[in-house]
């Protein structure tokens, strides 16, 4: 999985991230989910259900592009921490990044 590459335009927190070298289980296409949390001070504030990483017909599982969006609206201003965890359910593998960012 690559590094968190982040915009923040208030009051939206856009990143995108890519994960390489998907599983396939024979012709199936990849099987990866990922998961969105947002931390304060250690202290989950924000997280998705899982969501299907879908790579677009025909496209290589080597390199799986997804691109996110949070509202922020409503969060203190303060110091939080984006994590994203991939996980590729066919070769048994959990990966995490993480990055920091600020509300004002």
């Amino acid at each position: 999985m690559s590094g968190l590459l982040i915009d923040r335009e208030p009051p939206r927190l856009r990143f995108l991230t890519y994960v390489y070298n998907a599983r396939r289980a024979g012709r199936n296409p990849p099987d990866v989910v990922l998961k969105i949390e947002v931390f304060r001070d250690d202290k989950r504030v924000v997280a998705t259900p899982s969501i299907p990483l879908k790579a677009a017909a025909g496209a290589s599982p080597s390199r799986i592009p997804y691109f996110g969006e949070l509202d922020c609206e409503g969060m203190p201003g303060g110091r939080y921490v984006l994590q994203v965890t991939a996980t590729d359910r066919a070769a048994g593998v959990n990966i995490s990044k993480r990055i920091a960012f600020e509300i004002e």
